[in-house]
Order: C-alpha cells, then structure tokens, then sequence
C-alpha cells in the first residue's frame, strides 16, 4: 500500500514527476522574489527564537492525531472493491499509520465530518490502485528500480538546457549530483507509479486530441476575455549584476558593469542575449523577460524606473535596489496576453480537466465505497411554554 496525499486531483494526476516548468516559470519566480523581498523590507522581521515559539505553541493547541483503534471501530472490514476486488479495513488503517498528517486532520473532526474525510481518503487509495491496474495493464508501470531510473533520465533529458543547469546547480546546492538523484528516487514505489500515471496520462489525452495546439487555441479564442490585460500591469525585461562581495569596492565595480552592459545595448546589441550572458536573475533563460506584472509586486525602485520609461525604450542608467543594479527595458503591453505565452498552460489545463472525467467516470463504475457517513443529528426542537390558565 503505497502512501498516500489527501484528495487526489486531476492536478496532482497531470503533474506526475513534471520535472520541466511552464515557459514562464523561470520570470515568475524572479518577480516572486523581487516581490517578497519588497515585502520584507516593509514588514516587521520575526525572529528565529519568535518563530520556533510560535510553532510550539500551535503544535501545543493542535488537536490530538486520530487513534487508530477509534477509525477502526468507525470502519466495515471490506471498505470497498475495485473491480470487483475486496479493498479492506487493514489496507487503509496501513496507509494511515504512515501517514502521520493524515491522522492529524482525523484528528480535528468527529462524527459525521470524520467519516466523509475517511470515505474521502478510501476513494482516493482505491482510484490510485485502479489506475495503477490500469497503467499496469497498458505496460506503463516501470517494473523495476531499473526502468523508473530510465524513466526519470527521459523526464531530464526533455528538459530545456538551461532548465536542466539549473537543476543540476539546484542539486549541488544541497551536496548532491543527478546520479545520486536518480539512484534515489528511482527506488521510490511512489516515483515509479507517479512516472507510469504520467505516461497514462499523456497516451489518454493524446488518443483523445484534447490538448493539441488547435484545442488550445480553440480554448483561447472562446476564452479570451481571462486573457484580457486591464492596463495596470507592468511588462518589462532586465539584467541584473550583483556585487560580488559586501563592499563599497565592489558595488562600485558592479555599477560600472551594468552601465559597460547599457552602453552595448546602445551600441547595438542584442537585449536577450546579454541577459543570457551576463544576468543573476533566473529570468535570464527567458533574455531577461519578467513578464507582466503589477507595480506593488516589485521592489519599489524597480517598479518607480518602469512607470516612469517610456514603452519599448531602454533605462539609461542602472537602477539599484538591495539585489544589485538592474539594466531595464519596459516593454509594450499588448491587450491580451500573446497565446504563445499560455499555450503549455492551456494544453495542460485542457489534460487536467479531461483526466478529472476519466477519473469521474471511473470511480461510479469500477469503485465501490461501503464507508457510510451519518447524517447530521437535528437540533431538538425547542418546547412550546404552555398557555396560561384563563
């Protein structure tokens, strides 16, 4: 019985082992970044003692987890079928024993509440075991270590280059290589059946054409008003030089790059390929390119230099906020955003809600659930005073 996350969703279906981001993702992230830090700089810190505190105090007032003999008394002894094969009690008590925040949320209801959330839970472990019957019927469950090892390199591998550096330098970070990844989690039940629903998932909604490029661009035509810009959003690009110590001497060194970095662009340069060159910020692998954003999710010198630059031109001088000096170029903000910047996500989305159905379908006809939840007891009604005696 393999762990479990509570509720499974369509999401979670069409994510799999998704290694690769949306094309966007690398400049979301950097604008996430820059909009955090400006909210840091304007909101009280909190120290580590406070928050270790904190965190004891609300672990002290949490509820107790679930006892596993109270969910047992709760519970039939065939807590359903999957096609017709007994899912049991101790199948389920199994999968909550190892999964300990499960029997925390157990915990925090009674009653009528505590059984719809088991009922959920069963549903969601007898789903998995379908589709992993399924997956397995249709030679996408990876057999071994062996296989769910290759499987994972074939997820790297289709990887952008500069995605894949990315992850690779993400991994040394934390003392680690893509061997030592790859040997561990390929050994993990959980990968090998996330990789085979991931491969399910891709062979269903390509037999079915459902996310093709023209079902996306169906999608958003008929669509296009969640598209649509309302004028207040910022769109620009940036390269960003950090000073490579804390140090009068090197922020001036970093200044001087960024102004070295101006005067190639005026020089006829291209934008996006210095970007990729030269800049600190993840949004590099997209030229530079943040997006379209909204002034408060900026530091507020970044945000003050884009609203006052013309569309389309060049900052001529370097902005400096607390992450080092930014070359900007404001860009135009077209009325919508393009289809090919949303293209990926439409075409997941479009996956998403296709395996919802499947799944939908699948569990009234192939999942039996023999959890009962109570209905909830009424109020008594309150007496009526008796009328007074004439």
């Amino acid at each position: 019985m393999k762990k479990f996350t509570l509720l499974l969703t369509a999401a979670a279906l069409s994510a799999g082992v998704a290694f690769a981001q949306e094309e966007q993702a690398a400049a979301a992230a950097a604008a996430a970044t820059d909009a955090a830090a400006g909210a840091a700089q304007q909101t009280q810190q909190i120290t580590q003692e406070q928050l270790q505190a904190l965190l004891a105090q609300m672990q002290q007032n949490a509820p107790a987890p679930a006892k596993i003999e109270d969910i047992k008394a709760m519970l039939p002894e065939v807590i359903g079928t999957v096609r017709g094969e007994n899912f049991t009690r101790d199948e389920l008590l199994k999968a909550l024993e190892e999964n300990p925040n499960a029997l925390a949320m157990l915990g925090r209801v009674e009653g009528a509440d505590r059984a719809q959330m088991l009922k959920d839970m069963a549903d969601e472990l007898m789903t998995m075991n379908l589709l992993e019957k399924i997956a397995d019927e249709k030679g996408l469950l990876p057999k071994d270590a062996a296989a769910a090892k290759a499987a994972l390199q074939e997820e790297i591998n289709a990887m952008p280059e500069e995605m894949k550096a990315a992850f690779e330098e993400q991994l040394k970070a934390q003392g680690s290589t893509l061997d030592k990844f790859l040997d561990e989690w390929s050994n993990k039940e959980e990968i090998r059946l996330n990789l085979a629903l991931d491969k399910l998932m891709k062979q269903m909604t390509s037999e079915a054409n459902v996310n093709t490029d023209e079902a996306a661009k169906k999608y958003y035509d008929e669509n296009i008003k969640d598209f649509t810009l309302d004028g207040t959003e910022l769109a620009a690009s940036h390269i960003l030089i950090t000073p490579e110590a804390d140090t009068p001497e090197a922020d001036e060194a970093a200044k001087k790059a960024a102004e070295d970095v101006i005067k190639r662009i005026q020089a006829g340069e291209n934008f996006e390929d210095i970007a990729k060159e030269l800049s600190a910020c993840p949004s590099k692998a997209q030229g530079g390119d943040l997006g379209y954003f909204r002034a408060e999710q900026m530091v507020p010198e970044f945000s003050a230099a884009v609203v006052m630059a013309e569309e389309g031109k060049l900052i001529e001088t370097p902005v400096k906020t607390q992450f080092g000096y930014h070359v900007i170029r404001r860009n135009a903000l077209p009325k919508a955003v393009p289809f090919e910047k949303v293209k990926d996500a439409i075409k997941n989305q479009l996956a998403a809600k296709f395996m919802q159905s499947y799944v939908e379908s699948l569990q009234k006809s192939d999942i039996v659930n023999n959890i009962t939840v109570p209905a909830e007891e009424a109020a008594p009604a309150e007496t009526a005073a008796p009328a007074e005696a004439k």
